[in-house]
């Protein structure tokens, strides 16, 4: 979330749904905080989160706890007063082991 906090959901908790429907809870969200990044991870995967003020975090998709989708999740980052979370990458290894060169960046500072 913009506050920090994150989780990993197994997608089978996700059910298939159509168009025009109300959409499926991801994440209990704390009175103020939003959703900031939603990214499908694998349990290799190499995250580096960006704050607003630039602070760069590294850490691997497996090191965050897995929970259902209604739970708030734990802290991911710890944030500065005023400091929100701008932007994730997400680095995979390949199938040598290797990191790939391909970053995606999901949200851009504005």
């Amino acid at each position: 979330t913009a506050n920090g906090y994150g989780k990993r959901t197994s997608l089978e908790e996700y059910p298939v749904k159509g168009r025009a429907t109300g959409g499926v809870i991801t994440i209990r969200l704390r009175p103020g905080d939003e959703v900031a990044v939603a990214h499908v991870v694998h349990e290799n995967s190499l995250l580096t989160l960006i704050t607003e003020s630039g602070m760069v975090m590294r850490t691997e998709a497996s090191g965050i706890s897995m929970f259902g989708r209604h739970t708030q999740g734990v802290t991911i980052v710890n944030l500065a007063p005023n400091d929100r979370v701008a932007a994730l990458c997400v680095e995979d290894l390949e199938e040598n082991g290797e990191r790939n060169d391909h970053l995606e960046l999901d949200q851009m500072l504005g």
